[in-house]
Order: C-alpha cells, then structure tokens, then sequence
C-alpha cells in the first residue's frame, strides 16, 4: 500500500486495530516506530490526529507491518 486515506471514523477503528495488533506481537510504540522506520513522536502525532487528513504514510506503514487489511478498519 502506498498509502491509506482515513476519515474520523476510520481513524479510529484503525486505532483500535493497530492496538490489538500491537499487543498480539507484543509490541510497543517505540518497537513500532523502530521496526517501521519513523520517530516515535510521528506515531504519537498520528494516534492523536483527529484532523480529517491523518498521516496517509504512517498509516500504510504502519498497516504493512501489522499485516492490517482494510477489513480491519472500515
């Protein structure tokens, strides 16, 4: 995925989504960024952005490593 359009509410089952992922592998924010290849503060951005125009990029990377599909959040 190049990169992932999310709306407020897509967002946040996203959220959701990357957490129990996350916690399945027992990984932490700072595993995440390190494994995906970004500071840790641009996940922290991410998780709190309410905007309607999240991170495209950090979204697809994130979803890529998690093996998160678009069923996972919509």
């Amino acid at each position: 995925m190049r990169e992932i359009r999310l709306n407020a509410k897509e967002h946040s089952r996203f959220l959701e989504a990357m957490e129990q992922k996350m916690s399945e592998q027992d990984l932490s924010i700072e595993d995440l960024a390190e494994k995906i290849g970004v500071k840790k503060q641009s996940i922290y951005n991410f998780r709190t952005d309410t905007s309607r125009n999240p991170s495209r990029f950090i979204s697809a990377k994130i979803a890529n490593y998690l093996g998160m599909m678009p069923k996972d959040w919509r």
